[in-house]
């Protein structure tokens, strides 16, 4: 997975408002001072670079080799975000942060139940004490009645790419086909294919989860209207206190 998408990435996420991250990010760590922070699948570091704004030290990790190599050649000198392949599920570094992020519904990226129950056991040991953990993922409304049986398509001389969005065997899943063409010096384009499977979980169970994980606070929102908690929406972010 984002083995060979990895090269493209950047281009094929161009229109994602990270900026619209970033403020959530901000609204919640305003109580940490020069925070460190932990970016937890954190592709090709678009996140991370911008962390790193108020941050006294970034580390991100990511499941992708390709995509961790990917950031480290965008890395500027001036910058000092540490780049590490690690999985989220067995994260196991030797140090606690600030502030722990996982943005851009990486978390629907874990498809098992335990699994998910895991990964927050390990985010919250990871976490110093006052810390706090913030991540989005997509409401069960929205992978099952506006995502699953979608197809999307994308088309310019660089890139194109046929985007199939097929329900999965669980609820809250859906699988995703893509196929994509690439241009290539000659002319010609390149085809490769991608298959990822995503799948997500009601808030109650969320929330019962990051609870029995040692998570003090639950807040849910929705859609980036951080004025007031809602747990109805498209995307929903958590803001969790350790």
């Amino acid at each position: 997975m984002y083995d060979q998408m990895a090269k493209i990435y950047d281009y094929f996420m161009a229109e994602v408002p990270y900026h619209q991250w970033v403020d959530f990010y901000e609204t919640f760590t305003k109580k940490h001072s020069n925070p460190s922070v932990l970016d937890l699948g954190c592709g090709t570091g678009e996140m991370s670079f911008r962390l790193e704004a108020t941050a006294r030290k970034v580390v991100g990790i990511d499941l992708s080799a390709e995509m961790i190599e990917q950031a480290k050649n965008k890395k500027q000198q001036t910058s000092s975000v540490i780049f590490e392949q690690a999985n989220l599920v067995q994260l196991s570094l030797d140090e606690q942060f600030d502030v722990i992020v996982s943005f851009l519904d990486v978390l629907n990226y874990i498809t098992e139940q335990e699994k998910v129950k895991e990964s927050f056991q390990r985010i919250r040991r990871h976490l110093k004490p006052g810390g706090t953990f913030l991540f989005d993922v997509h409401s069960i409304e929205h992978m099952n009645q506006l995502i699953t049986d979608e197809i999307y398509s994308y088309i310019t001389d660089e890139l194109s790419y046929v985007w199939f969005c097929l329900p999965g065997q669980e609820k809250g899943e859906v699988h995703y086909d893509l196929t994509f063409f690439v241009a290539e010096n000659d002319g010609r384009y390149k085809r490769f294919d991608e298959e990822h499977t995503q799948r997500t979980f009601l808030v109650h169970q969320y929330k019962q989860w990051l609870e029995q994980a040692g998570f003090s606070k639950v807040r849910v929102y929705a859609d980036f209207n951080f004025f007031e908690e809602s747990e109805e929406g498209d995307r929903l972010f958590f803001v969790c206190e350790a």
